[in-house]
Formats: structure tokens, sequence, C-alpha cells
């Protein structure tokens, strides 16, 4: 997701599924859910995608 900053979240899931493998599929949920809390990503409802946020103090 470093090269997109906005991904629609079907499309993340398929390519999660088709580099790591199915068992993928149970952990994107909580995997997202972790990244919302920490302020790493943010889910846009509108277009039912997630947008990675950029951190300055991180290389």
């Amino acid at each position: 997701m470093t090269k997109e900053t906005i991904i629609k979240y079907d499309d993340l899931k398929e390519m999660l599924v088709h580099e790591i493998g199915v068992k993928a599929k149970n952990n994107v949920d909580f995997a997202l859910t972790l990244l919302y809390a920490i302020g790493k990503v943010e889910y846009l409802k509108n277009i039912d995608a997630v947008k990675l946020l950029s951190n300055k103090n991180e290389n």
C-alpha cells in the first residue's frame, strides 16, 4: 500500500490473499482495526476504501 495512499477495501483484501494466502483473509479486519486505532490508516466510508496516513516523523 505504500505506492498508493488510497485503496478500495475489496482490492486490498484480494491483494493480501493473493500475496500471503487464504489465511490472510481472516486477519485483514483485525489488522486494519489496529492500524486505525494507532492512527496509521483512515477509513473512507463514502468509497469503501482505506487511506494510508503519512507520518512525517518516520523515515
